[in-house]
């Protein structure tokens, strides 16, 4: 099994608002699936940072600054009895701020961009519009209701998913 690593961008404005894209029709179950611009780590880039800003240009079409470590997730293969075995993919999540206001073309993967508010994305998790809830809800929102952390737990169970946040 080979470790792979990856790494997300919550792009943040001054109204406190997250800039996620659209997920295609070649995502396949989540088209029209909103979440942050998020990537593998390729041979080009020298560090999951680079990652990070290579995937808010191709998916957001936007430099940004990387602030901080947002937190960290580890995913690895399912075990029948749900201990976890080890993971095969580190994923990397940072605070970021739009460096610079030219648009640049998004790449054929993502639909559109758009701002969303806290409350608008627990209304896309609701309506099952948010990409990859598992991972991505608890580096979107601050505070979590009963029904998204009962979801969480289970979903992390499910899918051998360790979520570490930031302290900050």
């Amino acid at each position: 099994m080979s470790l792979k690593l990856s790494a997300a961008v919550v792009i943040k404005n001054d109204e406190e608002e997250i800039l996620l894209v659209m997920q295609s029709s070649e995502k396949g179950e989540s088209a029209g699936q909103w979440g942050p611009p998020a990537g593998h780590k390729e041979d080009r880039d020298p560090s999951v940072m680079a990652t990070a800003i290579r995937e808010a240009k191709e998916e957001a079409g936007v430099d940004v600054l990387l602030e901080l470590s947002e937190g960290l997730y580890l995913s690895g293969p399912a075990h029948p009895i749900g201990m976890f075995k080890g993971p095969d993919t580190w994923g990397f999540v940072f605070k970021a701020i739009i460096a610079d206001t030219q648009k640049h073309p998004l790449a054929g993967d993502v639909v559109k961009t758009s701002w969303f508010n806290e409350e608008e994305i627990h209304t896309l998790f609701t309506n099952d519009r948010l990409y990859r809830p598992g991972i991505n809800l608890p580096f979107l929102v601050s505070r979590l209701s009963v029904e998204e952390k009962n979801f969480l737990l289970a979903e992390h169970a499910k899918k051998n998913i360790k979520i570490y946040p930031s302290l900050d």
